[in-house]
């Protein structure tokens, strides 16, 4: 994928409990985690970085809320706070 090309859309507010929740995940998921693995293993190698990876997706789960609603998605895994650029 070239690093220049936009991320898929995903859903930007975080559903409650249930099915609805599992699928916004999924979506972010599928849209966030192989640029993200990629980034991180290049900057921390192949087993920080696909723990790394692992560890921000955790934060995404428990977080779904604010990692769906600021702007792109990865950005957040790996600053670990929202984009404050206006």
């Amino acid at each position: 994928m070239d690093a220049t090309a936009p991320e898929p859309a995903v859903a930007t507010t975080a559903p409650g409990p249930g099915p609805d929740r599992a699928a916004a995940f999924e979506a972010f998921l599928r849209a966030t985690e192989p640029r993200l693995r990629r980034a991180l293993v290049a900057a921390y190698g192949p087993d920080l970085g696909r723990d790394a990876a692992s560890e921000a997706l955790t934060y995404a789960w428990e977080h779904l809320g604010t990692a769906l609603s600021n702007g792109p998605p990865a950005g957040l895994l790996v600053s670990g706070r929202p984009d404050t650029r206006d």
